[in-house]
């Protein structure tokens, strides 16, 4: 779609996708053994007589094997290895640009205070074309404090690798960015109750974290380009409700969630722009909430969810914004089982209220739109 300030586009952009995966599991006494594989072949065709064209290949596979043991009834072990290798060529690229990881992972999982608290400590360590990266732990817990009441905290370390389009897209990309890093903590509170026919959850959770090197696109002279933040501080708030009741014939289901997101550039990797240190990230909007009502008989689902989204800021010194919206979208699915496979078709009405709203400035969303969806599983 053209954006607001043209008055007609020739544009157009053609897509293809296949994305499918397989798991393998086997169980013995005390342990298990877990295989998965997956495969992703995109293409994008992009044409414009206002710009070069471009058209790009993407294959993604990945490959994965985990074993778990378990040491007695209060501890389990959990080993892996993961493989992944990714595939880009474009005439936009300088080249066919590949990418292997391959990483080693171990978990320890333990209960304690009568096997009512939950205790889970991890490691990872990833291999990047053949460069070690940073050891990536984490540590968290889950214990009950009263009643129908449960207590959760968790800290880990992260470590992020700029993706193709940040490194190598003409004339934006940044071959020199550095990898994010940082750590993340979070402390929050559980909440499960059954109330007569009723079944209550609830969740709160606060969040926590510093990132070094933050990879940010931001429009330079009109050009968008990537670039690292020396340190980003991200801190907010989330919290959900649902209720589900069982009838006769069907199930109800009633769902709310509320996020708030403060993330400020916390320091800047270079001098200039220090007049943005503590200004709220572009497109990160403080509010945002969902709603969804659904109902459930045998294999049929109808659904409706409802997006809120709140004011994002446009520009790094927080002077621009675009407008808040809300957005409501409706679907319908049908699950088939014949012999060991399971298909679900699904038919949705995206934007059913038919909004006119912007997520970037001057480019309109789709108005109300249909889709249709296939899934299968066997």
């Amino acid at each position: 779609a053209p954006s607001a300030t043209q008055g007609e586009s020739d544009a157009i952009q053609k897509d293809r996708a296949f994305r499918g995966g397989m798991e393998w599991s086997f169980y013995k006494n005390d342990w298990q053994l877990k295989a998965r594989g997956a495969y992703f072949d995109e293409y994008l065709l992009f044409e414009s007589s206002l710009v070069d064209s471009s058209e790009s290949y993407t294959k993604t596979f990945i490959a994965e094997v985990e074993g778990t043991l378990d040491l007695s009834k209060n501890q389990r072990i959990n080993v892996g290895f993961h493989y992944t290798f990714d595939h880009a060529n474009s005439n936009v690229f300088d080249g066919i640009k590949n990418r292997n990881r391959v990483a080693l992972f171990a978990s320890w999982k333990a209960k304690y205070l009568k096997q009512k608290g939950i205790l889970v400590a991890s490691l990872r360590q990833e291999l990047t074309d053949n460069k070690l990266v940073p050891l990536t732990p984490s540590l968290g817990t889950k214990i009950p404090i009263y009643s129908d009441f449960k207590a959760k905290a968790k800290i880990s370390g992260m470590y992020k690798l700029p993706n193709f389009n940040d490194l190598y897209w003409p004339e934006s990309g940044n071959p020199e960015l550095l990898p994010e890093s940082g750590w993340n903590a979070e402390i929050g509170l559980n909440f499960n109750k059954n109330i007569q026919n009723w079944k209550l959850k609830a969740q709160s959770t606060g969040f926590n974290s510093f990132i070094k090197n933050w990879i940010l696109w931001t429009p330079i002279n009109g050009i968008w380009r990537p670039s690292n933040q020396r340190s980003v501080w991200s801190r907010g708030f989330s919290g959900g409700i649902s209720l589900q009741r069982l009838f006769n014939l069907f199930r109800l289901k009633i769902m709310a969630n509320y996020q708030f997101t403060k993330s400020t550039i916390h320091q800047k990797r270079h001098q200039s722009g220090s007049e943005n240190v503590g200004k709220q990230l572009i497109y990160t909007p403080l509010h945002q909430a969902k709603g969804s009502l659904s109902f459930h008989f045998k294999n049929t689902s109808l659904s409706y969810t409802h997006r809120y989204s709140g004011p994002r800021f446009t520009t790094t010194d927080n002077s621009q914004t675009v407008d808040a919206f809300s957005i409501g979208d409706l679907s319908l699915s049908q699950n088939f089982q014949i012999k060991k496979i399971l298909l679900e078709i699904s038919f949705r009405i995206n934007n059913l209220w038919d909004k006119n709203y912007t997520v970037l400035p001057a480019r309109p969303m789709t108005m109300r739109n249909y889709s249709i969806h296939f899934k299968g599983s066997f």
